[in-house]
């Protein structure tokens, strides 16, 4: 995966790989790409705000040209759909990408068959469904760094799908304080980081746990996290939480 930022002085595209994410300037503009993998999921990370500073319309986050409308108007099995997790309601909102009739272009439909209106906010993530073997395999998605210097997050109880709020690599865990539960080696109530890989189509799980030596994530050999293992731009995760209070932080803008 690549990413491209367009500085404010003139037009200049950076490309760089993930692993650097590097970031120039506030109000950057650039694109990231991510994997829509065919016949299956890819959960996607927002890192990009909109100019507006209100979240990137969904009718806004993909080319048209990226994606697959089904066979014909309405063809809700065989289009292009996400499913984002509303991590206040704790339930997923569908949507379909298609047409509605023969004479207008494909759009995003929610679960009642009318235009969505949602907006993607950085720091959120949704699972991206690719039923067909058509549309592209890497899609850019556009945007704005946004420019506030920090960006809250707030995980209730359950479950919390999220990204980096920021075009940034992170190491997992990375300014999360969790719940390390009841007492030592206690893994069946501490909080748990859950990443997807999208190439290898399966789970990396982290812990916050005390196994000795104080509360730290932990990966799944029950090793420090170290500086290798990231939350990816473009890659999303589950945050488990266990404990009745909800976790806040705040992730900082990097370019500060």
């Amino acid at each position: 995966m690549r990413k491209g930022i367009i500085g404010a002085a003139g037009l200049v595209m950076v490309l760089a790989s993930l692993g650097l994410a590097d970031i120039i300037s506030k109000n950057v503009a650039g694109y990231y790409t991510v994997k829509l993998n065919k016949g299956s999921w890819s959960m996607i990370g927002i890192n990009w705000n909109a100019g507006d500073g209100q979240g990137i319309p969904l009718q806004d986050l993909f080319k048209s040209d990226d994606l697959y409308p089904g066979n014909r108007e309405r063809d809700f099995d065989h289009c292009d759909q996400i499913a984002y997790w509303d991590n206040d309601r704790q339930d997923y909102k569908i949507f379909y990408f298609t047409r509605t009739n023969e004479t207008e272009p494909p759009a995003w439909l929610d679960a009642g068959y009318e235009l969505a209106t949602l907006k993607v906010m950085p720091g959120s993530a949704f699972w991206f469904y690719r039923p067909s073997q058509n549309g592209t395999l890497n899609a850019k998605i556009p945007g704005l760094v946004d420019t506030r210097n920090e960006i809250p997050f707030t995980f209730k109880q359950g479950y919390s799908m999220f990204a980096s709020g920021f075009p940034k690599d992170r190491k997992v865990g990375e300014l999360i304080a969790g719940y390390a539960g009841e007492g030592e080696w206690d893994l069946e109530n501490c909080d748990l980081i859950v990443v997807w890989d999208n190439d290898a189509q399966g789970w990396v799980n982290y812990y916050y746990c005390d196994i000795g030596n104080g509360p730290q994530w932990l990966d799944e050999g029950f090793r420090p996290v170290n500086v290798n293992q990231k939350l990816k731009v473009g890659q999303a995760a589950w945050y488990f939480r266990q404990a009745e209070t909800p976790l806040a932080f705040n992730e900082p803008n990097p370019v500060n």
